[in-house]
């Protein structure tokens, strides 16, 4: 007898449930299309009767003044029923009133409260507000602790959040509760800058792009300041139209007799008389690094030039940039997105 009961209660209530959902949805798509005084009607009958979604969207009305005046009381009201029935949406959106006082009085421990229930539900915007206020709020009830904003921001950023994204990278660029890595910070930046977030974009172009003043070396030449192989800085001669790097004899020959190369980076070849007599085997050798302004370039060939000449900066430099540009204003090159690398 007390099956039969059940299974008659059960089947009289899902009548009821079937027309809550339909009305819920006519709501919806009534709020979506801009239609908001049919949605107040669908979602305010749903909402008296404690359907969750329904009092959260009432509240949103009542938040932005949709199909009814402002009034962030009403939206309290609402929002909170619905958060107390476990609506992660609403959850959220009462942290933020916490947060804005808006219906509520400012509060940021009720803020973080509300959140950590909307995070804990899997809701990125939770996640990203919690990793928000672990990584900011020192001093405002909510202790800063990096490690649980990193773990926030990456549940956050899994979930293809861009925001999250730019902070997880800013994470590791600046060394933020985690080891500084160039790598990941680049892989976070990218990340949410295609996605257009614009600080990780601002951050990006700060990674992939370097300005190197130019200095005039007279006749409408410029110079710039290179490392070679990490040991002594030159000014070579800004030269589009060398094939190669280009070194005069006598600077090969001081190189050499300081060790900054060795005989073993000349290529294998004709003989060649060096300013001080000494003879190598070829013309060309292999730097095994140039520097410039931090883009460093491993393995580039270079010549031989006469004792008079000059330090040039050729193709076998340039032509690894990813992209480079001049700006004859500032007197600036600008190297763009690092080097390629053999």
């Amino acid at each position: 007898m007390k099956r039969v009961v059940f299974l008659l209660i059960l089947i009289l209530s899902l009548p009821m449930a079937t027309i809550a959902y339909a009305g819920f949805d006519d709501g919806k798509a009534a709020y979506d299309r801009g239609d908001y005084a049919t949605a107040y009607k669908e979602f305010k009958v749903l909402a008296e009767q404690g359907h969750a979604g329904a009092q959260r969207y009432l509240g949103v009305m009542y938040h932005e003044g949709h199909g009814v005046p402002q009034d962030y009381g009403e939206d309290a009201k609402w929002t909170r029923k619905a958060a107390n029935q476990g609506d992660a949406k609403a959850q959220f959106n009462l942290g933020q009133m916490c947060l804005e006082s808006h219906g509520v009085p400012k509060d940021y421990a009720e803020a973080f409260k509300w959140y950590r229930k909307a995070a804990d539900q899997g809701l990125v915007e939770g996640q990203f507000a919690l990793g928000l206020m672990y990584y900011f709020d020192v001093d405002r009830g909510v202790p800063q602790d990096y490690g649980e904003a990193a773990k926030w921001f990456r549940k956050a950023a899994d979930q293809g959040d861009a925001r999250s994204q730019y902070y997880l990278g800013r994470m590791y660029d600046f060394g933020d509760g985690l080891p500084r890595d160039a790598a990941e910070a680049l892989k976070c930046y990218r990340k949410a800058a295609e996605q257009g977030d614009a600080k990780a974009q601002t951050a990006l172009k700060r990674w992939l792009t370097t300005e190197v003043p130019l200095e005039s070396g007279g006749s409408g030449v410029y110079e710039l300041p290179v490392r070679i192989n990490g040991v002594l800085t030159l000014k070579f001669i800004l030269d589009t139209g060398a094939s190669e790097v280009n070194i005069p004899a006598d600077v090969a020959s001081t190189l050499l007799r300081t060790g900054t190369i060795t005989e073993s980076d000349f290529l294998p070849g004709q003989l060649y008389e060096l300013a001080d007599g000494s003879i190598l085997k070829s013309s060309r050798f292999t730097i095994r690094e140039l520097d410039l302004g931090g883009i460093r370039i491993s393995q580039v060939p270079a010549s031989v030039g006469p004792a008079n000449g000059s330090l040039l900066l050729g193709q076998s430099f340039l032509g690894r940039l990813e992209s480079w540009s001049m700006d004859n204003k500032r007197h600036v090159l600008i190297i763009g997105a690092g080097a390629v690398q053999p």
